[in-house]
């Protein structure tokens, strides 16, 4: 159901130029005299009982919630956020991607490049850590990274940023449309964000409907493959269902050193595997390109790292060891099928998470 709201602006549709062009050519929003927000009834769609299992951060059915989510992913998608006007958050976060972007590493307002891969955005709502570092805490604070890093978007402090949106032409009055206060704050600017992210969830993918039909729909080797994941291959153990991600981190055995230590130790973030076949390359530091290289990596390439998590352990030996799988070729593949299950095409195409110029 999607709902058509206007404020007393008069809708104008205009185009955002991304690439190809210097500063002085970028068309923002900031150009654009006439706007208003698409309201899509974000929070009450179907959504299957078994999302709700590990709670989290989830809003619920709300009105206001919608018109934030409307609001937020126009600032989502707007480079105006960014100090010279032409990286957004959708330039790391693409919707055809799965909302990563497919790169090693992202590039930056002045081209320089990230240090860590950039994470997928998916069920954000339902986790409480975020980063691959879990540096910071709660989703509204975290959405303003990104924005203030010095690669990423470069706004050197919020205030700046702020004082820019409020002496847009169209910003002051969508915030008062949306939060009953024109004076654009930091505070509604990352709740009108962060409301958006938490409405970008995958819940019809091909593992959600068979969980309605003990997984009839699957073949022979994806069911296989599952049997592997919760089972033998153990991957069930970190990545736990129905979001395929658990609120701590791991040192998964990559390296006996790490430069980037992480959270401390060489621990990272259980990234969600869900629309983990769109989402290449993979691993904090994208050393791998596809899934079959992370496969291999379970199953005999874990190092014995002195911090490697216990799931990733041999416990039948002493001293430690990481464990060995010896998965057969046909055992990987059937693993790799169920991993593409968790693939929600429906995401990729949904308006609500579009584009809005």
């Amino acid at each position: 159901m999607k709902i058509r709201l206007f404020s007393s602006l008069t809708l104008l549709a205009f185009l955002l130029v991304l690439t190809n062009c210097q500063k002085d050519e970028i068309q923002t929003t900031e150009q654009a005299k006439n706007i208003s927000l698409e309201y899509f009834d974000y929070f009450s769609r179907d959504v299957p009982d078994h999302l709700y299992d590990r709670g989290g951060m989830w809003i619920g059915n709300d009105s206001i919630a919608n018109r934030q989510a409307a609001l937020g992913r126009l600032l989502f998608y707007d480079p105006i956020l960014s100090k010279n006007n032409l990286i957004s958050c959708a330039s790391c976060h693409q919707q055809s991607k799965a909302f990563s972007d497919n790169l090693e590493f992202s590039t930056g307002l002045f081209g320089e490049q990230t240090t860590r891969n950039s994470m997928a955005l998916v069920n954000a709502g339902f986790q409480r850590r975020f980063f691959w570092d879990f540096s910071g805490d709660g989703l509204e604070k975290e959405v303003m990274k990104p924005i203030q890093n010095h690669i990423e978007m470069g706004i050197e402090n919020i205030e700046q940023l702020t004082q820019k949106l409020q002496q847009s032409t169209h910003y002051p009055v969508l915030f008062e449309e949306v939060f009953r206060q024109s004076v654009i704050t930091e505070g509604n600017l990352s709740l009108a964000i962060a409301t958006f992210v938490k409405s970008i969830y995958c819940y019809d993918s091909k593992y959600d409907q068979g969980m309605t039909t003990e997984f009839a729909n699957f073949t022979r080797s994806e069911e296989a493959g599952m049997s592997l994941f919760f089972g033998k291959a153990g991957c069930g153990g970190c990545h736990n269902a129905p979001h395929f991600t658990s609120n701590w981190t791991a040192n998964i055995g990559l390296d006996m050193t790490y430069e980037d230590k992480g959270a401390g130790n060489g621990s990272f973030k259980i990234p969600s595997l869900r629309n983990i076949e769109l989402t290449a390359p993979y691993m904090h530091d994208a050393r791998f390109t596809t899934l079959a290289e992370v496969v291999d990596h379970y199953d005999h390439g874990v190092k014995n790292h002195k911090s490697l998590n216990w799931y990733l352990q041999d416990r039948s030996v002493h001293p430690r060891q990481p464990k060995r799988l010896n998965l057969s070729d046909h055992e990987k593949q059937d693993l790799i099928a169920f991993l593409k299950t968790l693939t929600d095409e429906s995401m990729l195409k949904a308006e609500r998470f579009s584009d809005p110029f």
